[in-house]
């Protein structure tokens, strides 16, 4: 998928949805990194960047507050995502892809657990939060992909699934609609790139460049 024709998928959904230029400005930049994330290419971190500093705005716009939260999160690990991806590469153009452990996996599964009955607690006796639990829930799920993601973890894709699967409805719900719609398209990308990472972690365990991730 060329920039042209994600320049121009979101031009039409503007028109149809009746979308702010806010949005669509995020939800492009959204796009074209998850396709460049597919891909391996480590220009997949700036755009990053730009797409989380727009959403931060449009989601204080529709008071979804832990996801303002999230962006910011979301930004600070695309920043050690960029430099961790380029600094384990050696020869490659980025690092190569890894595995969690079952430690990991628990520990991350421990924080999930806490994070969420925190966030959960304060957006939703604290604010004015529109739907604090889900929203909670979904900003944990993501804040934990995104850290896989800046490792290069294969497990990532997962996660981006479920929180996809999530998130589409939500935005819906929440009236900004081209922000589900494009959600909808980042779950066939993360499935597409579930596969195509799963495809590169062969070929890396046959030729020995693969390793077992350890996350902290």
């Amino acid at each position: 998928m060329s920039l042209a024709h994600i320049a121009h998928i979101a031009h039409a959904l503007q028109g149809l949805l009746g979308s702010s230029p806010l949005e669509v400005a995020g939800n492009l930049c959204g796009l074209l990194s998850v396709v460049l994330a597919v891909r391996e290419s480590v220009w997949t971190m700036p755009t990053g960047l730009v797409n989380e500093a727009l959403f931060a705005v449009l989601f204080y716009q529709v008071r979804l507050y832990p996801d303002v939260l999230l962006q910011a999160l979301f930004f600070a690990l695309t920043v050690y995502g960029w430099y961790a991806w380029t600094r384990t590469a050696g020869a490659r153009t980025v690092a190569p892809t890894t595995r969690l452990t079952a430690r990991s996996a628990l520990t991350l599964c421990g924080f999930g657990a806490a994070a969420y009955v925190a966030l959960g607690l304060f957006f939703a006796t604290r604010t004015d939060a529109s739907l604090p639990w889900v929203d909670s829930f979904t900003t944990v799920l993501s804040v934990i992909a995104q850290y896989l993601l800046s490792r290069k973890v294969f497990e990532t894709w997962y996660l981006w699934i479920a929180a996809d699967l999530i998130l589409i409805p939500l935005y819906v719900y929440k009236g900004i609609g081209l922000t589900g719609v494009l959600y909808a398209v980042f779950l066939l990308l993360s499935i597409r790139g579930l596969l195509s990472w799963r495809r590169e972690l062969r070929r890396e365990r046959d030729t020995g460049m693969g390793a077992w991730a350890r996350p902290a």
